[in-house]
């Protein structure tokens, strides 16, 4: 659920911020300042858990990320600890580090969002003929999958 209020907030400001900067259409006192102190804690809240999420599975550490993705060597250790907040070009270099795509970043609901991704890009080489025949191989899986959390729910 945050997950998805964080998205629609990032892209509300990423909208905004297109049109500010494309069209020079807005005035800059036309951009919100900032959103709600408790959204955006909570917004920040999660960029820091979920970069920390995906840096540790990646098993690369704060000062490695930082250096792989063009910044300073402490610059994660500041988003991990809410001491700043990346920008938006800084967050689609962070989602590319990771092989995901922004609403994959944001969708809390996949707790492995890399792998995915490369399942998308390996269906994508696949014929439409092949898809079908794996169709209903996943489909199969996703229903054991959804009857085995129901079993441990009860």
């Amino acid at each position: 659920e945050i997950g998805r209020v964080v998205l629609c907030k990032f892209l509300y400001l990423l909208i905004y911020s297109l049109l500010y900067i494309t069209e020079g259409v807005m005035a800059l006192s036309d951009i919100p300042e900032k959103p709600e102190s408790d959204e955006f804690d909570k917004f920040s809240e999660f960029v820091s858990k979920r970069i920390t999420e995906l840096r540790i599975r990646k098993n690369v550490s704060e000062y490695q990320m930082s250096l792989d993705i063009g910044q300073n060597r402490t610059y994660i250790q500041n988003v991990s600890s809410r001491r700043s907040m990346p920008s938006l070009h800084a967050l689609f270099k962070i989602c590319n580090y990771f092989c995901i795509t922004p609403v994959e970043f944001f969708d809390n609901a996949l707790d492995t969002p890399e792998i995915y991704t490369e399942a998308k890009k390996e269906l994508c080489q696949l014929s439409p003929n092949d898809i079908e025949i794996l169709l209903p191989v996943i489909k199969r899986f996703s229903h054991n999958n959804i009857e085995n959390k129901r079993g441990v729910e009860e």
